[in-house]
């Protein structure tokens, strides 16, 4: 075994703290701990070294019970030393002078017995109130509107009939729509109605919109096409209350109402400028034409595809065109099979060879 290979034990030392008298901090170097031996790195004077959290001593000049600073006195009396004044004793922080005269006012006294908000409404005239009204219960008021109870707002009204007067309207009972006992009322058309007839919204108070889905409904109608419910229900009569196209009084699965249709030539996009509205069509007309993205070449290609393909089976039994498909060998070339009589069908049916003649 060799010299490097060896292991050496660690030499068992003595713990050493630092040397300076009371501090119990552990050895760093030169006989000092880390805090100590900074100090000496620095050039200052030792000094005990304060531990974390602990309180900090009164200042040392007499009479003073501030905390310490630094030099042993607290930071007023520092300063004063730090700037050449001597020494002189601290008067202690005196509370301003007595509270406000006004009923019921806890702010603190400014001039003429009042405090500064009150003085300025005695200097400008003012009939003397409250500043806050929010913290003073005893000065809160209601709405001098009859019959109302919100809040007083301004000008002895709520913010409500406040709005109202500012407007130059005139004052009318303001209808709350939060929803009670199951009913809410429409800020719309004014109807009371079940919470059922509203569309939930997690941004309300109580959880529903403020109008129904009625009015919703043609909220919509107005803002994405440009006509009025008087415009919708106007179309739908002359239309005699069905489908423009198909005549179908039934909208369609799940639909309350005909869908409104426009020319996309004019407004391309779902929207539209009011003037192009066509009709009212059901769901599957309005699909329909969507589709066929309303082009007349492709409509009447399409109805002569159907005209050309309406009789062509007229003349095959279902049971034929069945028993053939069953019988066609799939290693045989594709071909048009003509119509075939029930005689042969039958023929085919209990396993005979046909005996049909090809052209």
């Amino acid at each position: 075994m060799t010299e490097r290979s060896r292991i050496v034990a660690p030499r068992a030392t003595e713990a050493k703290f630092c040397e300076f008298p009371d501090c119990g901090r552990p050895f760093l170097a030169k006989g000092l701990c880390g805090g100590h031996y900074y100090q000496m790195s620095q050039g200052r004077r030792l000094v005990p070294i304060r531990v974390k959290g602990a309180p900090k001593p009164e200042c040392s000049f007499d009479g003073c019970d501030r905390p310490t600073k630094a030099t042993g006195l607290c930071k007023t009396h520092y300063t004063q030393k730090s700037s050449g004044k001597p020494l002189s004793s601290i008067k202690s922080r005196q509370k301003r002078g007595p509270r406000c005269t006004f009923q019921g006012c806890q702010k603190q006294h400014e001039a003429h017995g009042l405090c500064k908000g009150h003085y300025n409404q005695a200097k400008k005239g003012r009939t003397l109130t409250p500043l806050n009204r929010r913290l003073n219960s005893i000065f809160d008021a209601q709405c001098s509107f009859d019959g109302c109870n919100r809040p007083h707002g301004a000008k002895g009204l709520c913010l409500a009939h406040y709005g109202q007067l500012s407007a130059g309207k005139a004052l009318t009972p303001i209808n709350g729509n939060r929803a009670r006992d199951g009913i809410k009322a429409c800020c719309t058309c004014r109807q009371s109605k079940p919470v059922e007839e509203f569309v939930r919204s997690s941004a309300s108070i109580d959880g529903y919109y403020s109008y129904c889905r009625e009015c919703s409904k043609w909220k919509t109608i107005r803002s994405r096409y440009g006509i009025d419910k008087d415009d919708y229900q106007s179309l739908l009569s002359q239309q005699g209350f069905a489908c423009a196209i198909c005549r179908t009084p039934d909208p369609g699965p799940g639909k309350n109402s005909f869908a409104v249709d426009h020319d996309h030539s004019c407004c391309p996009d779902i929207s539209s400028c009011g003037a192009c509205v066509r009709g009212l069509l059901c769901m599957d007309c309005n699909v329909s034409l969507g589709r066929f993205k309303d082009d007349p070449a492709l409509l009447r290609s399409a109805i002569e595809y159907l005209e050309n393909h309406l009789d062509k089976h007229v003349g095959q039994s279902r049971a034929t065109r069945r028993v053939v498909s069953e019988k066609v060998d799939p290693n045989v070339e594709a071909f048009t099979f003509p119509a075939m009589r029930t005689e042969e069908a039958n023929e085919l049916r209990q396993g005979q060879p046909q005996r049909t003649e090809i052209a």
